[in-house]
């Protein structure tokens, strides 16, 4: 028995040394759900102040078709991290793909004029849905090429043979979203060998919530168009006025303050031919009656050539009162009513808001009674009506 075990003994030996002298096979590697490439796989090349697209291929590597996938590059929270004007706050796509296919997805954007020739590292993301998480992270390199430098002037004196444009109360009367732009007007130096001044107009403005009302919180978004084909626009600051309301010293404020205490609102700069949106959040005055109100917002930027631009334009924001009303104690003869005969109730209506109640109509119905209605009429702010059934 003894000989027995020292034998086994020596095969589980055995055993061990050969397995631990087998070669580890290599796990193969797991193919993502998700995957983006550059399309023909080159790094683009950008150059200062011009705009380029970049074609991206997102593949899907499933047998299951995705939908609502979506692409978006990480802008990083400093210029250091992105060489490109930031028109937009955020960049994305979205698209579906069937299963085991591609698609073709393309970003256009337009190289920052103070960025050096340099190689940068961008990384792009893909979610699927409303996940959080990432379900795919690719780093791409892009190549920027430096703004040539300017020739200096060789006229006699240092001086300038540009024209100067000015425009003023030009019928720009776009309207959409309620928006009036009240003659707006520019001034400031033209464009190289154009003449001409690269305009910045407001094309609508949406507010949230929809309805603004008296004593709420809004956030105003302004839509604004760079109408030039050709000139970029930068370094742009807008301040909002908002007229002055009230009935005297202590009640006099603006119709609308700014919740975060600035009214000026600063945006990098827009593309040629390109849109943007500036928002702000807005508190409406509590006493404010139910009309329209206008803001006047004054714009000012700079062209290609940092020629000082300024301009004026403003919107009608519509403001909306709740209906506030009471009624005072019901005055009941005789007390107590027996079958089949009448009674007279009459009471008083209250009108505490600040708008006029129209056509007002009151209904007195109930178990055990015949239903009676009475027109009151219109009741102004501040004022009583009598109700008598």
């Amino acid at each position: 028995m003894k000989k027995l075990k020292q034998i086994l003994s020596g095969v589980f030996i055995a055993v061990l040394v050969a397995v631990s002298a087998m070669p580890a096979q290599k796990a193969e590697a797991a193919v993502p759900e998700l995957s983006i490439a550059s399309k023909d796989n080159k790094v683009p090349v950008y150059q200062a102040g011009k705009a380029q697209k970049w074609t991206l291929v997102i593949s899907n590597n499933t047998d299951n078709a995705m939908e609502n996938v979506v692409i978006a590059p990480e802008l990083g929270d400093t210029g250091d991290a992105w060489p490109f004007q930031t028109d937009f706050q955020s960049y994305r796509e979205t698209i579906s793909i069937p299963a085991k296919s591609q698609r073709e997805v393309a970003f256009e954007f337009t190289q920052r004029e103070d960025v050096p020739t340099a190689r940068y590292t961008l990384v792009f993301k893909g979610y699927i849905g409303d996940d959080q998480e990432a379900k795919v992270t690719q780093n791409f390199y892009v190549n920027t090429t430096a703004k040539p430098e300017e020739k200096k002037d060789s006229t006699p004196g240092g001086g300038s043979d540009q024209p100067q444009a000015v425009y003023a109360g030009g019928d720009e009367g776009i309207e959409a979203g309620g928006f009036s732009n009240g003659g707006a007007s520019f001034s400031g130096g033209g464009s190289e060998g154009s003449g001409s001044v690269p305009r910045v107009i407001v094309t609508g403005f949406t507010t949230d919530p929809a309805e603004v009302r008296a004593g709420s919180d809004f956030t105003l978004t302004i839509h604004l168009k760079n109408t030039s084909k050709s000139t970029r626009v930068s370094n742009m600051l807008f301040n909002l006025n908002a007229p002055t309301e009230g009935k005297d010293e202590q009640t006099m404020a603006p119709a609308f303050l700014p919740t975060s205490g600035a009214s000026s609102i600063y945006l990098d700069g827009i593309a040629a031919n390109g849109t943007a949106d500036i928002s702000i959040q807005l508190n409406a005055k509590a006493d404010l009656l139910q009309k329209p109100y206008s803001i006047d917002m004054g714009m000012k930027y700079e062209d290609a050539n940092a020629a000082q631009i300024e301009a004026d334009s403003s919107i009608s924001i519509p403001v909306k009162q709740d209906a506030r009303f009471e009624f005072s104690d019901f005055d009941i003869s005789p007390e107590a009513i027996a079958v089949g005969e009448e009674g007279n109730v009459s009471c008083s209506l209250y009108n505490l808001g600040r708008i006029k109640l129209y056509n007002v109509k009151a209904t007195f119905e109930g178990v055990g009674i015949k239903k009676e209605e009475v027109f009151v009429g219109n009741v102004e702010s501040g004022a009583a009506a009598s109700i008598d059934a």
